[in-house]
């Protein structure tokens, strides 16, 4: 697994219900009921929401994305990078000052 980070300022944020999935079938995002992108990538980003043991740092994730759509501040995201794919799982977000 390959992590690489990307700073920049969220343009979209969607949320939608587990399953229905994101992106072109041979790019997509499977796992991930929150979707970001950002105003200088193309990509697509994304992770999950679900109950587990993983759940209250998704949580806090999906909360700084929205703090900084709102405000339109700059975040890092650290993520997974799919070889291949234009489309990638988050792993970390950083607000940055």
């Amino acid at each position: 697994m390959a992590v690489e980070q990307m700073v920049g300022r969220v343009s979209y944020l969607r949320v939608h219900e587990r399953g229905t999935g994101f992106g072109p079938p041979n790019d997509n995002l499977n796992d991930a009921e929150v979707i970001v992108r950002f105003d200088n990538n193309p990509s697509a980003f994304g992770f999950g929401l679900r109950p587990g043991d993983k759940m209250p740092a998704a949580q806090a994730m999906f909360a700084l994305l929205q703090d900084a759509f709102s405000a339109g501040a700059t975040v890092r995201i650290e993520y997974e990078k799919r070889p291949g794919c234009s489309n990638h799982y988050v792993l970390r977000v950083i607000r940055q000052t």
